[in-house]
């Protein structure tokens, strides 16, 4: 677990000499096992350091939602970046990796992607504290603490890049479930899509598409639940009409639940480690 601050006078001292050799700002927290931004505070402190004045071009690219692009990478932020003062950071599993480099890319960014890697689990991370860069995404309403109180932000997305934006968000923050039975040489299947959401932000996506049979739970983790295969075929449709961006692995999953007279020689190829006995295969995206 990273250390919350670094006191150390020779501590100190090390990480100047390191950001003075040009070492990338993320290295140093990894190598004193702290968040960049307790590197940034100290720079801050000791040299007046401006975090990002060079290192990200593109500081308005949120100013304005223009093209499908930027929708889906908002909505990705909406779902999986937090921001705690002023700084916005994105951990995400070390699979989706694509998704940042295409933001780093976007941005002009020259900030490293950071790599954490502990036992079997391997994540990357972005972080930025570009001022502009940040007061951009919240005039969107995407701000500290969103995933409790979160509003129907999708209303501040123009109409015509709203389903690239819940395309984002269900990229960050939700899943499709496939349950496969195979019995008597028969296949049966159920299948849901379910995305963490406040109940807002959920009735947000659920007028944006034109759901009309759909579950909302307000427990710990709230969620928005699609079970019907023709809400979850009207879901997919609308999201991936037109962005160019997304995570194949969530979409393949729906092509799965979708279409359902798939040819079963296919079935064995993909489940040929479980159909060897009657069974229930579960699989979640």
């Amino acid at each position: 677990m990273a250390k919350p601050k670094i006191t150390d006078k020779k501590q100190i001292s090390e990480i100047l000499e390191l950001h003075n050799s040009k070492e990338p700002i993320s290295k140093i927290a990894e190598k004193f096992s702290v968040y960049p931004q307790v590197i940034t505070n100290i720079l801050k402190k000791y040299k007046d350091y401006k975090p990002e004045s060079l290192s990200l071009k593109n500081i308005n690219y949120f100013e304005k939602i223009d093209t499908h692009t930027k929708a889906y990478l908002l909505g990705f932020i909406a779902a999986d970046g937090a921001i705690v003062k002023q700084e916005l950071t994105i951990t995400i599993h070390e699979k989706d990796r694509l998704i940042l480099d295409i933001l780093k890319s976007e941005l002009e960014s020259s900030n490293d992607i950071q790599e954490i890697k502990k036992e079997s689990l391997f994540h990357v991370r972005f972080t930025t504290s570009n001022e502009t860069l940040i007061n951009h995404i919240k005039s969107f309403g995407i701000t500290e603490n969103k995933s409790l109180i979160m509003p129907n932000i999708i209303q501040n997305i123009p109409n015509e890049f709203k389903n690239s934006f819940i395309l984002g968000y269900f990229d960050g923050d939700g899943s499709i479930n496939v349950r496969e039975v195979f019995y008597n040489k028969c296949y049966s299947r159920k299948q849901s899509v379910q995305i963490r959401a406040t109940k807002d932000f959920a009735l947000g996506i659920i007028q944006a598409i034109g759901i009309e049979a759909y579950s909302l739970t307000e427990e710990t983790m709230p969620s928005l639940k699609l079970s019907s295969i023709d809400e979850i075929k009207r879901f997919y449709n609308a999201i991936y009409k037109d962005c160019p961006i997304f995570l194949s692995r969530k979409r393949d999953k729906f092509l799965i639940a979708i279409y359902r007279q798939i040819n079963k020689s296919l079935y064995r190829n993909l489940y040929n480690q479980h159909i060897s006995q009657d069974q229930t295969i579960s699989y979640s995206y």
